[in-house]
């Protein structure tokens, strides 16, 4: 699966219960452990990074509410 093979991936999420439906999916598909230490997942609030943390996932950044500006220059800043 793709998942595997990309060095680097990016989630937008900005739901709780999105964030545990996100990690049942790749639960699924056995590739929760896979995609959790290489992904950085994008959150909105404080309480979404919570419960993505609780839930086991790693490199969570909180973005701002109005986040198009602060989105787009972490995307640019990844490497290719």
């Amino acid at each position: 699966m793709d998942l595997i093979e990309y060095d680097f991936l990016n989630l937008v999420i900005f739901s709780s219960r999105n964030v545990l439906i996100a990690k049942q999916i790749l639960e699924n598909y056995n590739l929760f452990n896979i995609v959790k230490n290489k992904a950085i997942l994008f959150v909105n609030s404080e309480n979404v990074a919570k419960k993505a943390e609780s839930l086991g996932w790693r490199n969570i950044k909180i973005i701002k509410k109005n986040f198009t500006k602060e989105f787009l220059d972490n995307i640019i800043k990844l490497p290719l």
